[in-house]
């Protein structure tokens, strides 16, 4: 599995942020989350074993609500903001067998753009973190 769907099960496990997307946030329906990928940090290697021990990827999280609606993706934002921050090392959980050792926010939850064409706001987290090889 990838960081991206692992991080989608174990979030969807919470029950309470309702559609997140992989990749992409289709125009509907208008509350939801994304995941997506981007650059991470450099992964570490472990002396004696060959190739990588550790990954440390880095994802971003976006939510949006309804037209006009602020508070909306901003508490799922919260959510999701403490609940991957409060990760200890282990298997997430939620179906998740992955191990990872953090999950790291680089922010608190903020706007990462102006209002859409059909007034929604969109609230974002860029995490970092680090995991064993899915």
């Amino acid at each position: 599995m990838s960081i991206l769907a692992e991080i989608q099960t174990y979030l969807t496990s919470l029950g309470t942020l309702g559609t997140i997307t992989i990749g992409n946030m289709p125009a509907s329906p208008d509350v939801m989350g994304t995941i997506f990928e981007y650059g991470g940090q450099s992964p570490d290697r472990q002396f004696g074993t060959s190739g990588i021990k550790y990954e440390k990827p880095a994802i971003q999280l976006v939510f949006r609500g309804v037209a006009f609606d602020y508070n909306g993706p901003r508490a799922k934002a919260e959510v999701a903001y403490r609940a991957l921050a409060a990760i200890q090392p282990g298997a997430l959980g939620g179906g998740v067998t992955t191990i990872y050792l953090q999950i790291d926010p680089q922010q608190a939850p903020h706007p990462i753009a102006l209002i859409d064409a059909n007034n929604r706001h969109k609230i974002g987290i860029n995490f970092y973190a680090t995991k064993e090889l899915s």
